[in-house]
């Protein structure tokens, strides 16, 4: 069994507002305390369509990767995003979504 959170999504608005805002301080609170709750996989998403992703999934990913230490799931609709966030990683994360259509 693995046990991913699936708190930091856009329908979360204490993670959308503080990733709007670029609230670092916030994000981080926020993946410690789903760590600490016993999520062995984090996983993230920054928009329902792929906008917005390119600047917003590496800030999140960035964020969330050094204060949680834990594996990702990243969720874009955008590769370019995808493509930006990934190597933030400290392993290989789970793509959870990849459209053929480019965003």
């Amino acid at each position: 069994m693995l046990v991913i959170a699936d708190n930091l999504s856009v329908r979360n608005a204490a993670y959308r507002e503080a990733m709007n805002k670029k609230d670092r301080k916030s994000l981080e609170g926020l993946a410690r305390e789903l760590a600490k709750k016993g999520a062995e996989t984090i996983a993230l998403q920054c928009s329902s369509d792929g906008a917005g992703d390119e600047s917003n999934l590496p800030f999140v990913t960035e964020t969330v990767q050094e204060a949680a230490g834990l594996p990702l799931c990243l969720d874009s609709r955008s590769i370019k995003a995808l493509r930006k966030a990934v190597p933030l990683c400290k392993e290989p994360p789970i793509i959870n979504y990849v459209s053929v259509v480019e965003v």
